[in-house]
This record gives C-alpha cells, sequence and structure tokens, in this order.
C-alpha cells in the first residue's frame, strides 16, 4: 500500500515516486498486460522516467486524482500522446471498489447459522 503514493498527483516530483510506481508495475504486472500485452512493461518504465521530472506534468494544478490523469493521459508531445501506459495503470490502480459482496456474503451465513440449530 505504501507504493500507492507514487501516484498521488501532489507526489510527482519527490525522489521516491519512480521507486514506488516501478515497485507497483512489477507487482501489478497482469494489469499492465491487459493494457497493452507486449510492450506495457517497457513502455511504463519509460513513461515513469519521463512522468517524474515532466515540466508539463509539473503545470498541471489538479489535485483531484481522476482528472489529474485524464489531463496526463491528453499530454502530447508533437501530435504524439506522452504518455498511453502509466495514465490507465494510474487509473485502473486508484479505482474504488464499491461492492458490498462480502458484507452481504457474512450476512448470509450469520442467517444460516441462526436458522439451524444444529
Amino acid at each position: 500500500m505504501e507504493n500507492m503514493t507514487g501516484l498521488d498527483p501532489k507526489k510527482q516530483r519527490h525522489f521516491l515516486t519512480s521507486i514506488k510506481l516501478n515497485s507497483l508495475s512489477a507487482q501489478y504486472s497482469k494489469v499492465i498486460d491487459n493494457i497493452d500485452h507486449f510492450t506495457g512493461m517497457d513502455k511504463i518504465h519509460e513513461e515513469i522516467k519521463s512522468y517524474v521530472v515532466d515540466e508539463d506534468v509539473k503545470e498541471l494544478e489538479i489535485s483531484n486524482f481522476e482528472l489529474f490523469w485524464q489531463a496526463v493521459s491528453s499530454l502530447k508531445e508533437g501530435e504524439w500522446q506522452k504518455y498511453e501506459i502509466l495514465p490507465r495503470f494510474a487509473l485502473s490502480m486508484g479505482a474504488k471498489n464499491s461492492s458490498t459482496s462480502d458484507v452481504e456474503t457474512g450476512f448470509s451465513h450469520m442467517n444460516l447459522i441462526h436458522q439451524n440449530r444444529q
């Protein structure tokens, strides 16, 4: 969980950000494979190197996580998109899980326990 702070928009220039992002990308490589199976890992490492020193990213004054990463994904160098993998990875890692299935399953188990007197 500590490495998740590397995705914080305010930590772009922090000296540990590249280490944390590289660690996250290694730990969750399946997410990157789903984004780009063939060259995703190579691209994300290149994008992380560029991201931590990018002046265009530094100028983005957006504190909202989703809006920040959407803005990063729209940055271009000429006609080419600067960041393809990193913003998608960040948004997928920052997705909120609003599922209550674990709680519902727990209630179902408790109901079965209390209904069956044996």
